[in-house]
């Protein structure tokens, strides 16, 4: 009886073990999905921005243009 009480308090604390492991993964997972979520907000960001350079560079460039084509 008491062998059979030390492995259902041994199996307990393996089950307590495992509880806390999932936890401290998923915690950390939420972490990583969070910080990624941060790094593609900033690449977006940084992207738009390119865009909106690129955008103004041709449209100067076609400006330049149109005064040449006058000729």
């Amino acid at each position: 009886m008491v062998q059979l009480k030390m492995a259902i308090a041994s199996g307990s604390l393996q089950a307590d073990k495992l509880t806390a492991r999932e936890e401290k993964r998923v915690a950390h997972w939420e972490e990583f999905m969070e910080e990624q979520q941060n790094k593609r907000a900033d690449v977006d960001e940084e992207h738009r921005k390119a865009m909106e350079r690129l955008k103004e560079q041709y449209s100067e460039m076609e400006k330049e243009l149109a005064k040449y084509a006058s000729f």
